[in-house]
């Protein structure tokens, strides 16, 4: 925020339009906002399951940012039918009534609460998770539960961290759990600390506990050599199988935000 002579707060970045268009491939959502940050170039980005997000500098008009949104359709179109292709793998997260959620790597379908249920809170019920009838929509579906799988990662984490960190006698020092879009975890050797993507705690626990002994690891080889995977060999009896989920399920990564 900036403030003016009087004092009032102005917003660097403001929403102007929002709204859809519909491509050979599909409808599609998008949000244009303008930024004083931004100088010149109008900056394109593409969220999953979200659609465009088109920033332009500060004094640009709407019609000229929308006239971009039409000349740049081969491109939209492009990222149409690689989100098209994303959600007909197997387990990627369809979070909508009647989808479903993974979680600890196990699939639970989703579903409104019954009229006559009193549900106040996201619950799980055996194979099933049951949300307030209040969310009857499925865009507050998707952004309840990838909240409620936040808040789920925030606080199952860093205990788990704390006691692999202790059985490896490496110290950790702090621990942050983040929205990576490129990488499962990483760790820095100077400041030994961890960054753990929030998006594991759709993994499996046997994963979770491979990425962490993984990065913990490289404090005593910051490499990938062959003494680091007899290394990790030694520590996680579970490590190829773990490896391999990861590798499978990368789409897992550029899904939900």
């Amino acid at each position: 925020m900036t403030r003016s002579d009087s004092g009032r707060r102005h917003p660097r970045r403001l929403l102007i339009a929002k709204g859809i268009f519909n491509t050979e491939e599909g409808p599609f959502n998008y949000r244009i906002f303008k930024d004083k940050r931004v100088k010149r170039k109008f900056n394109y980005s593409w969220q999953h399951g979200r659609g465009l997000v088109l920033t332009v500098p500060w004094t640009t008009k709407l019609s000229a940012a929308q006239k971009s949104i039409l000349n740049n359709q081969k491109w939209i179109v492009s990222c149409l039918k690689k989100q098209n292709r994303i959600a007909d793998l197997p387990n990627v997260p369809q979070l909508k009534n009647e989808g479903h959620l993974l979680y600890h790597g196990k699939k639970y379908l989703i579903k409104i609460a019954e009229p006559d249920v009193s549900v106040s809170a996201i619950q799980i019920e055996n194979d099933s998770v049951v949300l307030p009838r209040s969310l009857d929509k499925n865009a507050n579906i998707e952004s309840t539960l990838v909240n409620w799988m936040k808040i789920k990662a925030h606080a199952e984490f860093p205990p788990i961290i704390k006691q692999i960190s202790k059985t490896l006698s490496i110290p950790v020092k702090k621990i942050s759990i983040r929205d990576q879009r490129t990488r499962w975890a990483s760790w820095s050797i100077a400041h030994h600390s961890i960054s753990i993507n929030w998006r594991l705690i759709m993994a499996p626990p046997d994963v979770l506990q491979y990425v962490i002994i993984h990065e913990l690891l490289h404090s005593i080889h910051p490499n990938h050599s062959k003494d680091f995977w007899q290394l990790v060999k030694i520590h996680c009896k579970h490590w190829e199988s773990s490896r391999h989920w990861l590798g499978c399920n990368t789409k897992l990564l550029i899904v939900l935000r």
